[in-house]
């Protein structure tokens, strides 16, 4: 059965890395990230997220633009992105509508679809982009028990 709800997000620290291209490079882009928050030495405090600016079929020869962020300490400051392309942001609170997801991630366009439809029937439209949280490791679970929340920023229309 499909849930879905309205939240409203914490502020949240982040230290992300900005992708073009297929979503196939999406581990090893958290590989980077998380090698470089392990080098850095700064505490990793929250699931990881993707952040899906473009939609694919709207930037079908660049392919689409999309970010990983890993929640980091509140206190670390904001960096622009180094040589490597990954650098520090803060992210202030959204409206979201969100729902969650366990399946594998290949099986998550029926719950986007759902909750696209619960936010045109709510009277909110999307107001961002959107982003999924992994709430459980794929390297211990297998696909069939992966949990992602989908969030969708959103306005009252």
């Amino acid at each position: 059965m499909f849930e879905a709800s309205i939240e409203e997000t914490a502020p949240v620290t982040v230290a992300f890395l900005q992708m073009t291209g297929p979503y196939e490079q999406i581990p090893e882009a958290f590989g980077r990230l998380y090698h470089w928050i392990g080098q850095s030495g700064i505490p990793h405090v929250g699931p990881p997220h993707g952040v899906y600016i473009t939609p694919p079929d709207e930037t079908p020869d660049a392919g689409p633009v999309w970010e990983v962020w890993a929640p980091i300490d509140p206190d670390t400051p904001e960096s622009p992105p180094d040589p490597g392309g990954i650098g520090v942001k803060k992210v202030e609170p959204l409206t979201v509508a969100k729902t969650v997801h366990v399946g594998p991630y290949e099986s998550l366009e029926s719950p986007y679809h759902q909750l696209a439809e619960w936010i045109d029937a709510k009277g909110f439209a999307s107001s961002g982009p959107t982003m999924e949280l992994y709430l459980s490791d794929p390297d211990e679970v297998p696909p069939e028990q992966y949990v992602t929340e989908i969030r969708m920023p959103v306005a009252k229309r």
